[in-house]
């Protein structure tokens, strides 16, 4: 196996080469990955209430295409609900809720 590292001219930094084989069942442990039902400790299952998702002291309203609340242990993050706009001719559009033109 060899793993090469590069600049963003494609100039070599680094390269390591490493031996390994495979053998025919060697890939199991892999495929089992994430093969476990429910959630495993210390973390708790997404709780889902209307538009309110909430995980590990964190909520997040998601009514809507963009976030309108986000808190962390009963602090809230935004100012405002977010909100996506374009500058189209020179005037501000709101994206979110428009049909496409």
């Amino acid at each position: 196996m060899r793993g090469t590292v590069t600049d963003e001219a494609g100039a070599v930094l680094a390269t390591v080469e490493r031996g390994w084989t495979c053998e025919e069942d060697g890939w199991e442990w892999v495929r089992s990955l994430g093969a476990v039902e429910g959630v495993l400790p210390p973390w708790t299952p997404v709780q889902v209430q209307g538009s309110v998702a909430r995980c590990w002291g964190r909520e997040y309203d998601l009514n809507g295409a963009l976030p309108q609340s986000i808190t962390t242990q009963g602090q809230e993050l935004l100012s405002a609900p977010m909100t996506l706009t374009a500058r189209v001719g020179g005037e501000d559009v709101d994206l979110i809720g428009r049909e496409a033109q």
